[in-house]
């Protein structure tokens, strides 16, 4: 549910963003996305705000065309 609301959306997810869609705490967000990162289907985006981007493979797994 996560990816698919971030590849709907253009720009970058914050953890509030995540928090509003999910309900869970921040630092559980945290965790959740930290995970998403190593497995590859997300991109830390650590400029200025920070957030996070689906990575080529997301897109691929949802078909999605860049």
């Amino acid at each position: 549910m996560v990816l698919q609301e971030m590849l709907s959306k253009r720009g970058k997810t914050s953890v509030v963003d995540v928090q509003g869609m999910m309900g869970m705490t921040t630092r559980t967000v945290q965790r959740y996305l930290d995970q998403l990162v190593q497995a590859g289907y997300v991109l830390r985006d650590d400029a200025t705000p920070a957030g996070f981007i689906p990575s080529e493979k997301a897109k691929q797994l949802f078909e999605v065309k860049v």
